[in-house]
């Protein structure tokens, strides 16, 4: 914003043709509104007047049909009246107190000067009414014309009416009627006020300016557009020309190109771009499909020292507290998904950094070794159970002879499934090696942790237990292309994430632009439908805001409840889940993998029969790793596969030991901190507005444009000059001497 300009004008709007006290009665002090006080008592002291000749005849009195007193003034005419100075060639003074001018009349006090043809000045009243068929009133660098004009020498306000339009620098405003307040060099614009500078264009209805130190205050609602094409609305706030700091408030509203922001109160700088929301701010950006919610959200549009924060700020950075909320929302198969992340506090920072070529690569492919694969024995959904392990070939004792060999049956058909799985799983798995070959020739760099292709599960999983973001497909550029920016997300102290079939609490997480991931701190809980998952620490890899992979670190456990005091439960070193357009297809215990479940019988096809879930049979499996491969569509587990033969042992549900335990050393079971929406998010969701403030007609200036012609075609036809004097001299030696007495 130009910070020579007067910007923001102001207007009060009437309704119902109530005065202007009905309006301007809210404005603070100093300003005082006559038309919301009671009028000062008139001054009762007497006009004094200087003339070069005067004329007081009988004759003359009756020609004009004027009071006897009356009196002609001619030549050089000045009256001096509360500091006021009117100068005319001629006038008529039909009292001590009543006086009406005549021809190059100019009313000045202080540094406003008002140029008519006519006027006519009450004494009485202390009040002037200037005629002219264009009146024009100067003060400073700011020219008002207007139709009609009067003023008050006492209390020194003048009034414009009829249409009237200010020029100011690059500045032009128009309004029905205005007030003007000499002594303290302020204005008051009414009714159909609209203004327009070399940065943005204004519609209100009631704004008060001081043309000194160039703060506007406005009232009512005012619609602002910008030349950046954004639009700017608020009810009531304020404007420092000097400074270009904007102060939007009560139900301030900004719509740009690409996004909505709303909030109680909107404090901008128009020099640096730094921006404060403060209560119950909501920025709805449409590109990214992304909203974020708080109490105060703060913006920093250019880069400098933060004197609060004691920091250098980089342009771009933010930050968000009081209850904030970052929603993320993706529609998938006409059903809009949406994630919701509070914190009590979230910041974004700001880095540069220039690509001069590949990064190499952390986690180099390695020689993949031969898998034991255990098919599932039934279909289920994802960890609800796992299957029983190949090594007890032998049925339980329970299963009768019959039931033996329809089980084998069952076994030798899903052994042929299992086959041509495993074959179409490890199809794809070099699919995807062979892709991300192609992308390191072209100067991409992928790093693959892929438990199916590592060769040492162990000592893998040792090496990261405080894991370090690992870029994944980033990008190589040009070494001449201008640094890329990297951006930092980071959020303190009660983290929480709620998504319609996933949820997770932590302390802190740190999200990466460089690599698009997401890092979760002490002790993180996940939750994906009826499983929790806990660990030091996870990440998340996302594409296309969608999850890729998620690894979890330092003894991850992963757990369902099968009844209140039962649960199935994962345990291992290092866990990592893979994700095909967003569903989980693989999942991997690395590292000394243990597995405690309950088994239970199918549900059958008929929804109409009895079934009981009731286990049937408690197992125990352990294995140095094991990978679940997964039915994307249906979220079931297909089969299992395991670096080397798993142990296991299985047990009927009256016969488990006491010696065996049932839960994993380092289980707990967090159900109360599992975070429900309005634990997350709790606020209204303004709707969009967009669609009717891009109907709005922005200004016209029809006043501006009228007053303009008018001016153009009385000066051509030399009715009426367009004066710019100053007062005589003799006007001022008149005045200087009156205020010496």
């Amino acid at each position: 914003m130009s910070t020579r300009g007067y910007l923001l004008i102001a207007f009060a709007l009437l309704f119902g043709g109530s005065l202007l006290g009905q309006v301007v009665s809210q404005l603070p002090d100093p300003v005082v509104v006559v038309d919301a006080v009671p009028p000062p008592e008139p001054k009762k002291t007497p006009v004094d007047v200087r003339t070069d000749r005067s004329y007081h005849d009988d004759v003359v009195n009756k020609r004009y049909d004027l009071p006897e007193q009356a009196m002609f003034l001619v030549g050089n005419v000045v009256f001096h009246h509360n500091g006021a100075v009117i100068s005319c060639d001629s006038a008529i003074q039909y009292s001590a107190r009543h006086i009406e001018c005549f021809d190059n009349v100019i009313i000045n006090q202080d540094s406003t000067f008002v140029y008519g043809d006519r006027a006519v000045y009450n004494g009485e009243e202390n009040f002037a009414q200037v005629f002219s068929p264009v009146i024009k009133v100067v003060d400073g660098t700011s020219t008002l014309y207007t139709y009609g004009f009067s003023f008050n020498t006492l209390d020194r306000i003048g009034r414009w009416f009829g249409g009237g339009v200010v020029y100011q620098d690059d500045n032009v405003l128009e309004s029905e009627r205005g007030y003007y307040y000499s002594n303290l060099h302020e204005m008051v614009a009414v009714e159909a006020v609209e203004m327009r500078n070399d940065t943005h264009r204004l519609t209100s209805d009631s704004v008060r300016y001081n043309t000194d130190t160039r703060v506007a205050t406005f009232y009512t609602p005012t619609n602002i557009w910008t030349n950046n094409d954004e639009i700017i609305s608020a009810r009531q706030g304020q404007y420092f020309g000097l400074d270009s700091l904007y102060f939007f408030h009560d139900n301030a509203y900004v719509l740009t190109p690409t996004r909505e922001v709303w909030a109680d109160t909107i404090d901008y700088n128009g020099l640096t771009g730094n921006v404060v929301l403060t209560g119950n701010a909501q920025v709805d950006d449409g590109e990214n499909r992304s909203s974020l919610f708080g109490d105060y959200i703060r913006y920093w549009g250019t880069s400098g020292f933060d004197s609060l924060a004691g920091r250098w700020r980089e342009k771009g950075e933010g930050m968000m507290t009081r209850r904030p909320t970052v929603v993320n929302y993706q529609e998938q198969q006409g059903r809009v998904d949406t994630l919701y992340l509070r914190a009590d506090t979230l910041f974004m920072y700001v880095g540069y950094r220039s690509l001069q070529g590949p990064t190499p690569d952390t986690l180099p492919q390695k020689e993949s070794v031969p898998l034991s694969v255990v098919p599932v024995v039934d279909s289920l959904p994802v960890f609800d159970t796992l299957p029983a392990p190949v090594v007890d070939t032998v049925p339980p004792p329970a299963l009768s002879k019959k039931e033996r060999k329809a089980l084998a049956r069952e076994l030798r058909r899903k052994e042929k499934d299992r086959q041509r799985f495993v074959k179409d799983s490890l199809r794809e798995v070099r699919a995807e090696q062979k892709a991300a070959a192609r992308r390191a020739k072209r100067g991409e760099v992928v790093a693959v942790v892929d438990s199916l292709a590592a060769k040492d599960s162990v000592a893998m999983a040792d090496s990261l237990p405080t894991p370090e973001p690992v870029p994944v497909a980033v990008r190589t550029v040009d070494p001449a292309e201008p640094d890329t920016v990297l951006r930092t997300f980071r959020g303190w102290r009660n983290v929480k994430i709620w998504r319609r079939d996933m949820q997770a609490v932590a302390d802190s997480i740190v999200g990466f632009s460089a690599d698009s991931t997401l890092h979760l701190y002490q002790s993180p809980v996940l939750w994906h439908g009826d499983n929790q998952i806990t660990s030091d620490s996870m990440t998340v890899w996302t594409a296309n805001q969608k999850p890729s992979r998620a690894e979890f670190y330092v003894s991850p456990i992963m757990s369902m409840m099968v009844d209140d005091d039962r649960f199935n439960q994962v345990k291992s070193r290092t866990m990592v889940s893979h994700f095909r357009d967003g569903q989980l297809w693989r999942h991997d215990a690395v590292g000394n993998a243990e597995a405690v479940y309950y088994m239970q019988e199918d549900p059958p096809a008929d929804t109409t029969a009895v079934f009981d879930p009731s286990p049937i049979a408690f197992v125990a499996l352990s294995s140095s790793e094991i990978s679940f491969l997964i039915d994307s569509a249906a979220q079931t587990v297909r089969y299992i596969v395991s670096r080397e033969q798993p142990r296991s042992t299985v047990y009927p549900m009256d016969e488990i030991p006491v010696s065996e335990p049932t839960r994993l050393q380092g289980f707990a079971w967090f159900s109360g901190r599992r975070p429900a929406l309005e634990d997350v998010f709790a606020r209204l969701w303004r709707p969009s507005l967009r669609e009717w403030y891009e109907s709005l007609t922005g200004p016209l200036f029809p006043i501006a444009a009228r007053i303009d012609t008018r001016r153009k075609y009385l000066i051509d036809n030399r009715m009426w000059i367009d004066r710019n004097e100053p007062l005589p001299a003799h006007a001022v030696e008149f005045r200087d001497e009156r205020l010496r007495k």
